[in-house]
């Protein structure tokens, strides 16, 4: 089973989303969608200081109907920010049940032009509800009065 170190500020090992006991190999690997591979995920203190700066940024933070758990959506465009992307997919990949999808936009009605992109989503997950609660509390996207407590340069480098 999988932990994590918390600390509210301050980053740990950068380069680790989740600590193991296993030297980096996932032992539930083939079983994303096991229950009790979900809840073990924990967000390491690198991810929770890189996800303000996210959240402020390009992605969103998605809750269906009456689910009591979020997930969060990462959408980049497929020409400019491919790399971009990949790289925060492998920072999230151990939250995540499928790889990024290529979408197939129509046109834009201003101008005319096709943007593609490539998005993944997160499973929903409880480790993710405290960041909507953060900067969805009426259900619209605002930055939090007190967001100078959350905010590190981890963050603002996302």
């Amino acid at each position: 089973m999988q932990t994590c170190s918390y600390s509210s500020k301050g980053s740990d090992n950068q380069n680790n989303n989740l600590s193991s006991n296993n030297s980096g190999k996932n032992p539930n690997k083939g079983s994303k969608n096991n229950k009790d591979y979900k809840n073990s995920l924990k967000l390491s203190s690198f991810l929770k200081e890189a996800l303000i700066g996210l959240i402020l940024g390009d992605i969103f933070i998605s809750k269906y109907g009456r689910q009591k758990n979020v997930r969060l959506v990462f959408d980049q465009s497929k020409d400019k920010h491919s790399n971009y992307l990949y790289y925060l997919y492998s920072l999230f990949e151990p939250f995540v049940g499928t790889e990024p999808k290529s979408t197939n936009r129509k046109p834009d009605k201003r101008t005319g032009l096709v943007y593609n992109s490539l998005v993944f989503k997160t499973f929903s997950l409880s480790c993710f509800n405290e960041y909507h609660s953060m900067f969805y509390p009426n259900g619209k996207k605002i930055i939090p009065l007190n967001i100078e407590e959350y905010l590190t340069e981890v963050g603002l480098a996302f």
